[in-house]
C-alpha cells in the first residue's frame, strides 16, 4: 500500500493508505451514515 502524505497521516493517525477504491469507501461510509440516521429516527419515534 502507498504511504500517505505526511499532513494527512498525522490528521488521520495512519501512515499507510488503508483503502484503494475511494468510490467503494464512500459508498460504504454513506450507507453507514444512512443506516445510523435511520436507526436514530426509529428510536425517537
Amino acid at each position: 500500500s502507498a504511504v500517505v502524505a505526511p499532513g494527512l497521516s498525522s490528521t488521520l493517525a495512519i501512515w499507510r493508505n488503508m483503502w484503494s477504491d475511494s468510490v467503494d469507501l464512500a459508498r460504504h461510509a454513506r450507507k453507514f451514515i444512512d443506516d445510523s440516521l435511520h436507526s436514530a429516527s426509529e428510536i425517537q419515534s
